[in-house]
């Protein structure tokens, strides 16, 4: 099963798009499923439910921090830059692809044709997917 499509089968579970999102790559971050779940409860629905940033792009950004990061509070700048721009990158391309990143607007409220949350996971889960592929290439 590739992780998209785990992504999605999550959120056939019952998992929020970000909760899907994350815990599609629980072994490459070396952190548990229940915490990956855990951390991305609070933003299913376009965080909080207030619509905004739809909660797969959160999930995709959420992971690539934790599998990116220097995790080191004693130099915040060791790779924060970096992160940022590859953050960046990837929700251009989620953008591309989803004509928004903004909940509402995906979910065809604004007028705009919906896109299902399944169709986001799976892009956020394969943009993630690649990218991290990429980082790991020498």
């Amino acid at each position: 099963m590739t992780k998209w499509e785990q992504a999605v089968a999550y959120h056939h579970q019952g998992f929020n798009c970000c909760q899907a999102v994350a815990n599609s790559f629980a072994e490459e971050l070396g952190l548990s499923p229940s915490l990956l779940f855990a951390a991305g409860e609070g933003f299913g629905s376009g965080m909080g439910s207030h619509k905004n940033t739809c909660g797969a792009v959160s999930g995709m950004v959420m992971a690539l921090g934790l599998f990116h990061s220097a995790a080191d509070p004693q130099n915040p700048h060791a790779t924060k830059s970096a992160t940022t721009r590859l953050a960046e990158s990837m929700t251009d391309r989620f953008l591309e692809e989803n004509g928004s990143l903004i909940c509402e607007v995906l979910k065809g409220r604004t007028g705009k044709t919906p896109v299902p949350c399944d169709t986001c996971i799976a892009s956020a889960a394969r943009i993630l997917e690649e990218t991290l592929a990429a980082l790991k290439k020498p």
